[in-house]
């Protein structure tokens, strides 16, 4: 019965394919996340104009959006905190299952 905030995109089926044929094992919510920030750190090091803490801190600092796997689009806020829709869940027996208000 706990409720619980998620990210609650689904990943299309080309990037669930390629996470079994590359690791060789199923596809799990976290494999979008670390992609999409892996997304972040490739845009921020092809914008660095040096690769000293200063230059990736500030390189990292320029990157305020990407589009992800899912398609949405990933936002950072004026505090570096990102922005991205979510969704609740409930656990039900061995199920997470949507929440839905009356």
């Amino acid at each position: 019965g706990i409720i619980f905030a998620t990210y609650n995109a689904l990943p299309p089926k080309e990037f669930v394919d390629k996470i079994q044929v590359t690791f060789n094992q199923s596809y799990r919510r976290w494999n979008i996340e670390g992609y999409e920030s892996l997304q972040f750190i490739i845009e921020a090091l092809e914008k660095a104009q040096t690769f000293d803490r200063v230059g990736i801190k500030n390189a990292l600092s320029s990157v305020k959006e990407i589009v992800g796997v899912t398609g949405q689009t990933l936002k950072f806020d004026e505090k570096g905190n990102i922005i991205r829709l979510a969704g609740l869940k409930i656990i039900d027996g061995k199920d997470f299952v949507l929440y839905k208000t009356n």
